[in-house]
């Protein structure tokens, strides 16, 4: 994808941000986008509290939550992202 692309990509994404969508369809229309740029088959998306970096919320895309594994996965082992 060439720069003109990853920037239009961003500014599609800023714009959904200022679009007013609940959490969960801002979400889906941006994994919709990332997944244009970036392939992927499943996607859980967290919102942070800006003071702490705590998790304050999520959505996930087919990604079954109930895995036991799924946090320990996420926050006990680096990966290459």
């Amino acid at each position: 994808m060439n720069a003109w692309s990853w920037e239009q990509r961003r500014q599609e994404i800023l714009r959904l941000c200022h679009a007013g969508y609940d959490l969960p369809t801002l979400f889906s229309e941006t994994a919709r986008l990332l997944r244009k740029a970036i392939p992927f088959d499943a996607a859980c998306l967290h919102t942070l509290d800006p003071a702490t970096l705590l998790e304050t919320s999520h959505v996930v895309e087919n990604l079954p939550v109930d895995i036991p594994q799924a946090s320990e996965i996420e926050y006990l082992h680096e990966d290459f992202n």
